[in-house]
């Protein structure tokens, strides 16, 4: 499957408030892809969770893409590939995938906000988890810390990453929404302003034919488009705003199966 930004139009743009010239802002997009738990498990597979981060790269590590009031851009950025398993084609299974897309100012901290959607900061954030045994104020404690001391060199090895058609998951052992949402948390601190959050379920109904699973997106409405078998495309127009109304843009996602 294939996931990107297509394209962003900008309705309204004001960067400074107390400014009525700045008229330019920049934009980037962090993501978060998560397995949710099957609907229908195969019995010879435990359940288990998988999820992969991730973020823009056109404007990185420090900066984004620029957008004036009435601007549109095709961006196709970010773009998350993945292939799916065989399990998913078995009949009556039924999969699905959450993924959230995050829409950044970037403003002064965007290579630390990069840094931290990256797989090493998900691998800490999942063992000091763990240690505090879900108490989010010594996670969010550690991790900032943690961030502070590592984020450039850990930003080195996203932005490599970043390259590759295919990234690796993560095998978490947990509910993985509370930790990615503490993890938003820590980002949204480093001073970059924090756009909006959309958020889309892909649904996989296994037909028992390679090729033939049916497939749908539910955007962040709620309102699912038909089922396709296959092969296609599937597109939503989402429009993000800041808090403030500032600026608003809209979002062209596409999601594709690919043969």
């Amino acid at each position: 499957m294939h996931f990107t930004i297509h394209g962003i139009q900008a309705r309204e743009v004001q960067d400074h408030p107390w400014d009525p010239f700045n008229k330019r802002v920049e934009l980037y997009q962090t993501w978060h892809l998560s397995e949710v738990e099957p609907l229908v498990p195969l019995a010879d597979r435990p359940v288990s969770g998988w999820t992969r981060l991730g973020f823009s790269t056109r404007g990185g590590p420090d900066e984004g893409v620029s957008f004036r009031s009435g601007e549109a851009r095709t961006v196709v950025d970010p773009q998350i590939i993945f292939g799916l398993p065989d399990e998913v084609f078995a009949s009556g299974r039924r999969t699905r995938f959450v993924i959230d897309y995050h829409h950044w100012e970037s403003d002064g901290s965007t290579a630390k906000v990069r840094a931290a959607f990256s797989n090493s900061t998900l691998a800490f954030l999942l063992k000091v988890w763990k240690e505090s045994r879900g108490d989010q104020a010594a996670a969010r404690a550690k991790l900032d810390g943690w961030l502070k001391d590592n984020w450039q060199e850990t930003l080195k090895a996203a932005i490599a990453a970043a390259g590759v058609a295919s990234s690796p998951w993560v095998a978490v052992g947990t509910s993985i929404l509370p930790v990615v949402d503490l993890l938003v948390e820590v980002a949204r601190n480093n001073s970059d302003e924090y756009l909006d959050m959309h958020r889309f379920v892909v649904e996989l109904s296994g037909e028992g034919a390679a090729g033939q699973t049916r497939w749908r997106v539910i955007p962040p409405a709620g309102t699912a488009l038909d089922w396709i078998t296959g092969q296609g495309k599937q597109e939503f127009v989402i429009r993000a705003r800041d808090a403030g109304g500032r600026n608003t843009f809209d979002v062209r996602y596409a999601f594709r199966m690919i043969d």
